[in-house]
């Protein structure tokens, strides 16, 4: 009965230390457990961050290539409007340079006219003076021949 008692008390002391090993194993599990939640909650919160850099990459593109375009659509239409701009310059040039010829043309008939209109008026004077002599000689003439 001692032995009994004494397998009983080395059994009581087995199972003590084999709860003792239990608690420390069952407190090591939930350590590692709650470890994990915190590494699971980790990759859940760098999962989330990563789409949301994600979504502002994509944004950022959608951005980049919209700015693009615009300054594409800028580029073109200043070089549409220089374009235009030296379009109506050259024609300016022209329109100036066909009203320059115009006006010397006009400048030259005029210049012809006068010299035309003064030749005439010379002529005329001296056909006036002409007529006037004669007409002096015939006076005098008749107030010769009256004598």
């Amino acid at each position: 009965s001692k032995h009994i008692i004494n397998d009983d008390k080395v059994g009581a002391v087995k199972m003590k230390e084999r709860i003792g090993l239990l608690e420390d194993r069952i407190k090591c599990l939930r350590e590692k457990a709650t470890e994990h939640k915190r590494v699971l909650r980790m990759r859940d919160d760098a999962q989330k961050k990563c789409e949301r850099l994600g979504a502002e990459l994509a944004n950022d593109k959608r951005r980049k290539a919209a700015l693009q375009r615009k300054i594409q659509d800028i580029t073109s239409e200043r070089k549409f409007e220089r374009i235009e701009a030296k379009r109506k310059a050259n024609a300016q040039l022209r329109e100036g340079n066909r009203l320059k010829m115009e006006v010397e043309k006009v400048r030259k008939e005029s210049a012809k006219q006068i010299a035309f209109l003064r030749r005439k008026a010379s002529e005329a004077l001296a056909k006036q003076n002409k007529s006037a002599i004669l007409q002096n000689k015939r006076k005098h003439a008749a107030i010769v021949k009256g004598d």
